[in-house]
């Protein structure tokens, strides 16, 4: 009875703190009632916001040094393996015998268009491993200093834009989501010793600016490096085991040295395990795909593998948040498959009296013409399942029938009105149903930089479809501004979009007000 009338008053002061807070009929992300309102950034971004107040030429230098993001993406990593090898094969370091092979490899890449990169990449990787540790270190650094490909719109990123990124990080948001740093592929070297060099930057920049951190992706499918392929199950389970023992040991004692007093943790979330179904229907288990690069860790272990691992991390840090993160939720079949793998997890605590998933993750890559019903039917859906809920890459971007049919400001307005409908359903969310959201992360600072529209891209240029300018999916415009919404008299309907009919009558009466002064002007001239 007592916990009854608890949850009560909660609510109530809740709803009082509510009220007060949304007097306008309005809502914001920055607005919310959760804990933690984050931003995801990779590491880039945060050197060039660092830069950004050291001095110019130090900027321009940073920006300098990596390859153009357009000839250098994932869709032509055999461009950059191209450069590698050469650079490698000329090497004066590497012995004779090794620069010959990696001369081999060079004619044999250039003269065979038809091997893939990631035959390449498994190639290179697997050589790698089997020269001596400072060999391998030598090579590891060499890539990594002088081949580091520019993330989508680094290189184009004025210093201007990028103090304007650091002031609305500072004020819009309470945590920094880390992308990639701490997975598999970047964090261990072909020697097997760790790279932390960017990672400790990285954290630096969040502790000096007060930034909780939460860490995205750690074991997921593009976190598998191809040289592991064809190794045998043990093995591959004990350099998981150790790589995830030897980082959530760092964590722990990072945190036991940054955390403020009055926080749980300054590495307070993360992304433990991520992405165990493919996105596009029929939402495929990856443990039952054939292709590595698309099953990852999944090709050689089992889930049961994955949570042996995971329970490694839990006893090194009980008190961070671990999340099961997935894309697509609102999907009706895709969410029941999910559903399925948290009782298998759910199943495996129990057995071994452990807990391994404090939070299931939403990455939220939505477009607007995604309906209100469905993500209430998400939300409600998943409340089932008693775990806080974690939206970890929010991204809003326009369909391609909104671009060719809509204007810009259209978009935005509908842009604004999806933001505002959606915190709205979660407020009230947390009020009728109790349901805890965790945290809100927003993906995508502006359409410069912004990855969906080089997913998109990547996939028009399948079809030989022409390649898209903006989606209209960046959180500020493209100088880093916040973005002004246009109020043209524009209502918006009951179901969440624009009833144009308004805004037209409206233009219409303005249009013949203005006709008339003007009559009315020359009538007197």
């Amino acid at each position: 009875m007592d916990n009854d009338i608890n949850i009560v008053e909660e609510k109530r002061k809740f709803f009082n703190r509510l009220q007060r807070k949304n007097k306008v009929n309005k809502s914001k992300i920055e607005d919310l009632d959760i804990e933690s309102i984050g931003i995801l950034l990779n590491y880039q971004q945060i050197d060039l916001m660092n830069y950004s107040w050291s001095d110019n030429i130090k900027y321009e230098s940073y920006q300098n040094k990596l390859l153009p993001f357009n000839d250098f993406s994932k869709k032509n990593e055999r461009k950059r393996h191209l450069m590698i090898l050469d650079d490698l094969r000329k090497d004066s370091k590497l012995p004779d015998k090794i620069r010959d092979v990696f001369d081999k490899i060079y004619d044999q890449t250039i003269n065979n268009k038809n091997i893939t990169d990631e035959v390449l990449t498994s190639t290179l990787d697997k050589l790698t491993t089997r020269l001596s540790t400072d060999l391998q270190y030598h090579i590891f650094k060499k890539k990594n200093e002088l081949y580091r490909v520019s993330n989508m719109g680094i290189k184009d990123m004025k210093i201007d834009e990028a103090r304007k990124l650091y002031s609305n990080v500072n004020n819009d948001f309470t945590s920094i989501t880390i992308k990639d740093l701490c997975n598999y592929k970047n964090y261990v070297n072909y020697n097997g010793s760790y790279n932390r060099e960017d990672l400790e930057r990285v954290l630096k920049f969040c502790y000096d600016n007060d930034k909780q951190v939460r860490i995205n992706d750690l074991i997921s499918y593009d976190s598998f490096p191809l040289y592991l392929k064809e190794e045998s199950k043990e093995v591959v389970k004990q350099k998981l085991l150790t790589y995830i023992d030897d980082l959530t040991r760092y964590i722990k004692n990072y945190n036991a040295i940054h955390t403020r007093i009055d926080r749980k943790c300054f590495i307070r979330s993360i992304d433990i395990i991520s992405s165990l179904f493919t996105d596009d229907d029929p939402y495929t288990y990856r443990g039952n795909l054939n292709d590595p690069c698309e099953s990852g860790f999944l090709s050689v272990l089992s889930l049961e593998d994955l949570l042996d691992v995971i329970k490694v991390a839990r006893n090194n840090l009980p008190n961070v948040l671990f999340v099961y993160n997935e894309n697509g939720l609102e999907n009706d079949d895709k969410r029941k498959k999910v559903k399925e793998i948290v009782k298998a997890i759910n199943e495996y605590e129990k057995k071994n009296n452990i807990k391994l998933i404090d939070t299931l993750g939403i990455k939220m890559h939505v477009s607007l013409d995604v309906l209100n019903d469905s993500l209430l039917a998400m939300f409600n859906d998943l409340s089932d399942l008693n775990l806080p809920i974690a939206i970890t890459e929010f991204d809003l971007h326009a369909t391609p029938d909104m671009l060719e049919n809509n204007t810009s400001n259209e978009i935005e307005i509908l842009r604004e009105r999806f933001i505002s409908d959606l915190c709205n359903m979660i407020t009230n969310l947390q009020i009728s149903k109790a349901i805890k959201f965790d945290s809100f992360t927003i993906d995508s600072v502006n359409d410069k930089q912004n990855e969906v529209l080089e997913i998109i891209n990547k996939n028009r240029e399948k079809q030989n479809l022409p390649q898209l300018l903006t989606i209209y999916g960046g959180y500020y415009d493209d100088n880093m501004d916040k973005k002004e919404v246009p109020d043209f008299g524009l209502k918006y309907s009951e179901s969440g979009g624009i009833d144009f009919f308004y805004g037209a009558i409206i233009i219409v009466v303005l249009a013949l007000i203005i006709a008339a002064v003007c009559f009315v002007f020359i009538k007197f001239i």
